[in-house]
């Protein structure tokens, strides 16, 4: 092999650097299988010829008896002692069997191989090549992962295999755990650093106020009506695009809202859907969100709805009229002309935006679009972050409209009631 060539091979494997180690502790993991295995079966061995050492002996025993003329003697105490023998196997068949610890060390060396693997080529399907170089804190936390599984899980398997010692399979059992975990979070982390190195990808569309699904709609309204459905809430970044942005204008129907059989799987724009295809997944079926959706695992956007402490929780509070009565000022002092008395009951509800309703209302790279404005309104609004998001759906959607989400759900406390004259 010439120089250029050594030099070649050399770049390539830098390339893939981050790949090679874990295909390093994947095979390492295997390496753990093959020599327990090869520990358990000599061990086995070994008993088995313990067994069968001492039934020679046994019978050289009987023999030596029965040539020495104590025949009758050495049947007395054979018999006593093969009764002794049938009991002891008796009591050992009634006696519950321990649990084998030595099958959860098998089955977490079994299951640690696969596990990084398919943690690295989910990510590396999202990255690409990127991925597979890898970093160098990453590159350094799964050297160690291959340096703990070869320096305690191989080596003290070795010795046990070599020597015929015991192994302390709770040691091994805890190495395997921690190399596996250690493995998966190394790799976790280095796809949320190069997740937010990226470049934010902008949208070739200035900012402005509030963007249309329907041009001809909106074309044809009234400046008015135009002017009413601009909100001025410094919370929603919205904004109007115009129609020669190949806005299909066949998304809604006459009334302005989507069909409802077809309403969660319209593309609103031809350049890009209005949602990411993670969150009209999410509209589309009643399934749960993943356990950390933050990234997406669609489009890799960042979504700010978890913390270190877990999940984020947004509350709304608002105040209705839950009933309105009517009383009349009857008795004898009650003057014909005099108004009637309007008792209303006011009661302060509390909703919670969950999770799957923020995620489900995100976009493809960045931002926020309003569901509720998806499915009831004939506009669109957008929001740059989940508070605007939050602060837009509290300040410009009704209970009727929360109330027809089943991921906006009702904490209400006990109602206050305040009366009226």
């Amino acid at each position: 092999m010439d120089m250029a060539e050594q030099f070649k091979e050399e770049k390539m494997k830098q390339g893939f650097m981050l790949a090679t180690l874990v295909s390093t502790v994947a095979g390492t993991f295997i390496t753990g299988i093959n020599l327990y295995d090869r520990v358990n079966e000599k061990r086995r061995q070994r008993k088995l010829d313990k067994g069968q050492n001492k039934k020679i002996k046994d019978l050289e025993k009987r023999l030596n008896d029965a040539q020495n003329g104590n025949q009758g003697g050495g049947n007395s105490n054979n018999n006593s002692q093969d009764k002794k023998d049938d009991g002891d196997q008796g009591n050992d068949q009634r006696q519950p069997q321990p649990r084998n610890i030595g099958n959860d060390l098998r089955d977490s060396l079994e299951y640690g191989g696969p596990t990084v693997q398919r943690e690295f080529d989910h990510h590396y399907a999202h990255m690409g090549p990127r991925f597979a170089k890898g970093d160098l804190l990453a590159q350094t936390q799964l050297q160690g992962q291959v340096i703990t599984l070869q320096g305690s899980v191989i080596k003290l398997l070795e010795e046990a295999l070599f020597s015929g010692n015991p192994i302390d399979i709770n040691k091994l059992y805890n190495a395997s755990e921690f190399a596996r975990e250690g493995s998966i979070r190394a790799l976790r982390d280095q796809y949320q650093r190069l997740q937010q190195a990226l470049p934010v990808q902008r949208r070739p569309i200035g900012p402005v106020r509030r963007i249309s699904s329907t041009p001809t709609l909106r074309a044809a309204a009234a400046p008015s009506s135009t002017t009413g459905t601009t909100s001025t809430d410094s919370m929603a970044s919205t904004s109007s695009i115009s129609s020669d942005l190949g806005w299909s204008s066949s998304a809604r129907t006459s009334t302005g809202r989507p069909p409802q059989t077809k309403a969660l799987a319209l593309a609103f724009h031809k350049g890009g859907p209005l949602f990411c295809p993670y969150a009209e997944d999410l509209q589309r079926a009643r399934r749960p969100t993943d356990v950390n959706p933050d990234p997406c695992p669609a489009c890799g956007a960042m979504l700010g709805i978890t913390t270190e402490a877990g999940h984020r929780s947004w509350k709304i509070d608002k105040e209705v009229v839950v009933r309105e009565r009517r009383i009349s000022r009857g008795g004898p002092s009650h003057h014909p002309g005099a108004p009637d008395e309007f008792v209303k009951r006011f009661e302060d509800r509390t909703y919670l935006l969950t999770t799957r309703f923020l995620v489900k209302c995100h976009r493809e790279g960045a931002g926020y679009a309003c569901y509720l404005c998806f499915k009831h309104r004939e506009r669109d609004t957008l929001c740059k972050g989940v508070e605007s998001l939050v602060g837009h759906v509290s300040d410009k959607h009704s209970i009727r409209e929360y109330e027809s989400d089943p991921d906006i759900r009702d904490v209400t406390r006990p109602a206050q009631y305040l009366l009226e004259n």
